[in-house]
């Protein structure tokens, strides 16, 4: 169920996303900065970089690899998108380099 609820983060729009994500998510960037709740976690996707693009590379049970391409650069950076549901909503949602 993560697995789906993951990919709705990368490829769903914005009201999905917030469908996906529950009320008291916490979501811990690569850098370890924690966002807390939904309202929160949809403003940091909301700062996002324009441009950016997201693809999910490979799934597997409870992890994405997702590569990122960003304008100007001639890299894509992969990550590690994990998360943990309850409900049918992501309660935490992690990233690994």
């Amino acid at each position: 169920m993560s697995v789906r609820l993951l990919r709705v983060l990368i490829e769903g729009g914005a009201t999905e996303v917030a469908a996906a994500l529950h009320e008291d998510v916490h979501f811990r960037q690569g850098d370890g900065t924690v966002h807390r709740g939904r309202a929160a976690v949809l403003a940091m996707f909301g700062r996002s970089e324009r441009g950016v693009q997201y693809v999910v590379a490979e799934a597997s049970l409870g992890t994405l690899r997702v590569t990122m391409s960003v304008p100007g650069m001639p890299t894509r950076f992969s990550f590690l998108l994990r998360g943990r549901a309850e409900d049918d909503r992501l309660v935490e949602v992690w990233v690994e380099a």
